[in-house]
């Protein structure tokens, strides 16, 4: 039989871990959500490289000189684009995959406003 005092020590660490447990799977979920995101970006990227002709980005020719070959810049642009709608909210990144694909996303979303509410965190 356990003591009062392990006894104590097992429910603090019970308590904590009730606690810590659920963070912890969310933090791991939206990152789950946004390797998805930065992965499906890239294929799309990739594959409809026209897509990137509406990025604003501006290339001097010695750094276009410094790439091995035109896929090389055009993977890097792919990288930056991608990397520049992932440090956004999770709002302006439906915003604009909303507005580059004319995709309603959130029309009709009733959990909208709780996903948003618990990526932001």
């Amino acid at each position: 039989m356990l003591g009062g005092k392990k006894l104590h020590q097992r429910h603090d660490r019970i308590a904590l871990a009730r606690k810590l447990v659920p963070r912890g799977i969310l933090v791991a979920l939206v990152s789950q959500y946004d390797a998805f995101l930065g992965r499906l970006l890239r294929v799309i990227f990739l594959s409809r490289p026209e897509l990137l002709n509406a990025s604003e980005k501006t290339f001097s020719f010695e750094q276009i000189s410094a790439y091995p070959s035109i896929e090389a810049v055009r993977d890097f642009l792919v990288e930056k684009e991608v990397e520049a709608i992932l440090r956004s909210s999770h709002t302006d990144q439906f915003k604009w995959i909303e507005t580059r694909f004319e995709l309603p996303l959130r029309k009709g979303l009733a959990i909208w406003p709780q996903f948003v509410e618990l990526t932001e965190r």
